[in-house]
């Protein structure tokens, strides 16, 4: 139940004063460092399955695609503790892992 002066914001909270916005956008933030984080580290491995994938078709191989997948992941990886850490600093994120 809202008091006299309250009002609520667009994620539900209610606030008195300002914008009534404030903790929203920290769980919209958090929410787009989840996402970021996770396509940052599934997207690379797909792309090495798949140009793995191609390289044993056209070698004739079987191993190549893991490998690959693997350096996808540890690429990915490296991407998202790049982000987390750069998001924990309070740094702009999108600025990439250092």
């Amino acid at each position: 139940m809202m008091m006299t002066g309250e009002r609520s914001s667009l994620f539900g909270q209610s606030t008195t004063g300002g914008t009534g916005m404030g903790d929203g956008w920290k769980s919209l933030r958090s929410l787009t460092l989840f996402t970021e984080v996770g396509f940052g580290v599934v997207i690379p491995a797909l792309i090495g399955v798949f140009l793995g994938s191609r390289l044993d078709r056209r070698l004739g191989t079987s191993f190549l695609s893991l490998v690959f997948m693997a350096l996808g992941l540890i690429a990915g990886l490296r991407y998202a503790y790049g982000a987390i850490k750069s998001a924990g600093d309070g740094k702009d994120a999108q600025k990439g892992p250092r």
